[in-house]
């Protein structure tokens, strides 16, 4: 198993790693320590579960829009990419080309032209790639009475609002001939994008596509404005100006939906004054790890955040579920033959004015709140068994799904507890009477009183050796439930998720690229957007009048 980072860069004592009250229990018991903690986490999942079940006007977040749910998302794949897909950590340590935990969208640009030609495509009179590819819609199938939206999902006709694919089967006319794999056992397209997960489900493929639009439209602003031929050059500069925007957006636009304002404010100026755990250690070594205490644990809040379903446009007649988002791409629901890889149709896309607010009295569709309940479509409710304990990866593939997978993986890793690092950032830790809560909330408590908690099913105190020894996931979406109403994290979610993601833009800031601000001046003028709705109006809008003075080239270092 691959070496666990922590944040303080120290080893925190036994009573500090999740799982040694279980483990004394077990001691006790005579029975092996991990089968009676995974015994736990598999109840304490399946718990999260039911309370995600019980869906109300309380359940909504009237100050989170439901597009920060995958806005996340994207900065998770950003920073962070290891393969996790094994419990174990056994693929862990296989490193991606070109990526690197810092805020540079890597995960989109994927080294650049040069490094990754596939993904990107040739402008017109250009003498390199410059243009992140875009793929085409197949047009509208749903024809259902006109709604009069002007946003594309409402168009007859394809658009180029899709992630490209590179079709296996060239000699396929149509999508009723291209077979389920090919001989060789592949999917029928390989996605032409940077990072595969980002096409995992819809609207973050869909956000993916308006990062795509916004780096492609800033190259055609550079090369309008400039003697400078659409290449290598106009990339650079494209995309210094996107990656600069988008640091604007985590810090101004994330950051301040999802911390609690207070310790948004606090936290900026413990940046100023180099006091983050992780900048501390990065001033020492620019090469260490992301902390597994964030990404492990306080970058999962976005699966309880995740709504059961979403009304993506106009145009689809029915809300759509979690489970057609997220299974999208796999095996999409638009086409007859179900076959992967075929080209969303016009009546899929996403419209994100409905994911990210335009002003406080735009409705828009809000994200769930934060706390310590997961919508039905992440859970597997497979019943534990001893014979899965053989094996992590059984465990992993088979039981309990998404809530159960990051519970067991924090605990297989020796993720810290939360008691220990409340006290490592000196914030008030929730008391044991809070965690513990009352009939309708907490490890005693359940949403829908008719339901049994599974918890309380066990044959000994459970509950009573989770409040003592809590593991991180769980707490901070109880602490965001207990002390902001889960409308914002609590001061530990908030203070992790702070510490790393400022860290990151402090390093982005120390060497900013040269002529940043006279890019940004000439191609956005005074309106540099800095949140994502910014970004959505900017694309939207025609291009901005081809100003008088046309810079000649301005070679970035």
């Amino acid at each position: 198993m691959s070496p666990v980072f922590y944040l303080s860069g120290e080893t925190p004592p036994t009573e500090g790693i999740f799982g040694w009250r279980l483990g004394m229990e077990a001691e006790r018991r005579g029975k092996p320590k991990a089968e009676l903690v995974l015994e736990v986490l598999q109840r304490l999942a399946r718990k999260m579960a039911l309370d995600g079940m019980f869906v109300g006007p309380d359940s909504n977040n009237p100050d989170v829009p439901a597009g920060y749910t995958y806005l996340g998302q994207l900065i998770a794949h950003d920073v962070i990419f290891n393969n996790t897909a094994d419990l174990a950590g056994q693929r862990e340590e296989h490193e991606r080309p070109f990526a690197s935990p810092a805020l540079d969208l890597d995960c989109l640009y994927r080294g650049g032209p040069e490094r990754s030609p596939i993904i990107y495509a040739w402008a017109k009179d250009a003498d390199e790639r410059c243009l992140l590819r875009m793929g085409k819609t197949s047009g509208r199938a749903y024809r259902g009475p006109d709604t009069g939206s002007k946003h594309p999902s409402a168009s007859a006709d394809p658009v180029a609002m899709d992630l490209p694919g590179l079709s296996l089967c060239p000699e396929a006319t149509s999508s009723s001939e291209v077979p389920e794999k090919d001989p060789q056992g592949r999917c029928p397209a390989d996605r032409l994008i940077g990072d595969p997960r980002n096409d995992n489900n819809l609207i973050l493929s869909q956000i993916c596509v308006l990062f795509h639009r916004f780096h492609n439209k800033v190259c055609a602003e550079v090369a309008g404005q400039s003697d400078i031929r659409p290449g290598k050059e106009v990339f650079e500069i494209a995309r210094m100006v996107v990656i600069d925007t988008y640091r604007h957006i985590v810090r101004n636009d994330y950051l301040s939906h999802i911390l609690e304002p207070r310790t948004w404010m606090v936290q900026q100026k413990a940046q100023a004054r180099g006091e983050h755990f992780y900048a501390k250690r990065l001033a020492i070594d620019p090469t260490t790890p992301l902390p597994s205490e964030f990404w492990l644990g306080a970058m999962r809040i976005g699966h309880a955040m995740a709504q059961p379903v979403y009304e993506i446009n106009g145009v689809q007649p029915q809300p759509v579920s979690l489970a057609t988002v997220m299974s999208f791409r796999r095996a999409n629901v638009h086409n007859p033959q179900n076959v992967a890889g075929q080209p969303v149709t016009n009546d899929w896309l996403v419209d994100l004015d409905r994911f990210f607010a335009a002003d406080d009295h735009e409705p828009v569709i809000a994200s769930r709140r934060i706390r310590p309940a997961i919508a039905r479509a992440l859970y597997s409710g497979k019943s534990l068994q001893p014979a899965d304990l053989e094996g992590v990866r059984s465990l992993y593939e088979r039981l309990g799904g998404v809530p159960f997978r990051d519970l067991a993986r924090g605990y297989l890793r020796g993720l810290p507890n939360s008691q220990y690092l409340a006290a490592m950032f000196g914030v008030p830790h929730l008391s044991r009477s809070e965690l513990i809560g009352d009939d309708r909330s907490g490890l005693r408590g359940m949403y829908g009183a008719s339901i049994k908690n599974p918890l309380q099913e066990a044959d000994f105190d459970a509950i009573g050796a989770l409040a003592d020894d809590t593991p991180l996931e769980w707490y901070l979406l109880r602490e965001a439930e207990v002390q902001n109403g889960g409308r914002r994290l609590g001061a530990l979610g908030s203070a992790i998720i702070a510490d790393i993601l400022f860290s990151l833009l402090d390093r982005a800031a120390e060497q900013p690229p040269r002529q940043l601000g006279f890019w940004k001046r000439q191609i956005f003028g005074e309106t540099h957007p800095a949140t994502m709705r910014g970004i959505i109006r900017y694309v939207d809008a025609e291009h901005t009048e081809r100003r008088a003075g046309r810079p000649g080239s301005q070679t970035m270092a």
